[in-house]
């Protein structure tokens, strides 16, 4: 974003050597017009005085309402005046003029690395902040079944996953469903409800190593027959098997599933899930006690 012709050609053409794709805004209203009309956009490099109309803090403050991206300001001034209306704007770097274009490409590439990080840690307090509401949910529910549909209901919503399910052991070597997100259709066969572990490798891999197990695609998988039954009826592809375990015992399984496309469950949000079922775990043994 810049109104001068003859620089803002000359920041284009270094960006472009360099391998970004530029797109000029010589006015701070353009600049917002083209983050709204525009998905590509990764990074803005602002100017701060644009001339007529709004300045270039303005525009960031307009574009930031409406997206987050990283805003760099590139400024021939240096007085406290300009300064200090750039440290009001959550920006990625203040550059001068006429630097060295080794500084400029430089505080560029920090600026997606610092907002790749604000964006990982905005995600991992959100995760937080939704595991807490799983905590309090759990605590609220009395009856099983409200307890097991909560836990999954929560977890879904906030892995935003597609769907969910919860089996819990009986003693016979078989998983009982208790509770799923989306709830399943009443013509659900039988034998997925009740359902022998032998059949089910993963689910039982969980039960029996007390350990999280990932299934990253199930289009590519090898699975058994009535694996493939269930990934098609409720059109899945990436799986988590969560043990539902205390102490030494597992009492079930909790599943979260994409649908459509595949997920990576990172470590933050797999040991979080761990830790809620392990909670979910102490409440269903009360409840079954």
């Amino acid at each position: 974003v810049e109104d001068e012709a003859i620089v803002a050609l000359a920041e284009k053409q270094l960006l472009q050597r360099e391998g970004y794709g530029v797109v000029h805004a010589p006015t701070g209203e353009r600049a917002v017009d083209l983050v709204n009309e525009r998905a590509d956009v990764d990074l803005v490099l602002m100017d701060i005085d644009l001339g007529a109309g709004i300045d270039g803090t303005e525009a960031a403050r307009m574009i930031q309402r409406v997206r987050d991206v990283p805003v760099v300001f590139l400024s021939s001034h240096t007085e406290r005046e300009y300064t200090d209306r750039a440290e009001q704007i959550t920006s990625y770097g203040y550059i001068l003029k006429h630097s060295n274009p080794t500084v400029l490409l430089a505080s560029i590439r920090m600026a997606f690395r610092l907002h790749l990080a604000n964006t990982a840690l905005r995600d991992s307090n959100r995760r937080l902040a939704a595991f807490l509401q799983i905590s309090r949910s759990l605590t609220a529910a009395g009856e099983l079944s409200e307890l097991v549909q909560s836990l999954v209901d929560s977890a879904t919503e906030v892995m935003r996953l597609d769907s969910g399910a919860v089996y819990l052991c009986d003693s016979d070597g078989t998983v009982r469903l208790t509770a799923t997100c989306p709830p399943t259709p009443a013509d659900f066969p039988a034998e997925f409800r009740c359902a022998p572990l032998r059949d089910h490798p993963r689910v039982r891999r969980a039960i029996e190593t007390a350990t999280v197990v990932i299934l990253e695609d199930a289009q590519a998988a090898e699975l058994t027959s009535a694996e493939r039954e269930i990934v098609e009826l409720r059109n899945l592809r990436s799986n988590l098997y969560v043990p539902i375990r205390l102490r030494d015992r597992t009492l079930g399984v909790l599943i979260l599933s994409s649908t459509g496309g595949v997920h990576a469950f990172d470590d933050e949000e797999v040991s979080l899930l761990q830790g809620f079922a392990d909670q979910a775990a102490l409440m269903i043994q009360n409840a079954l006690a």
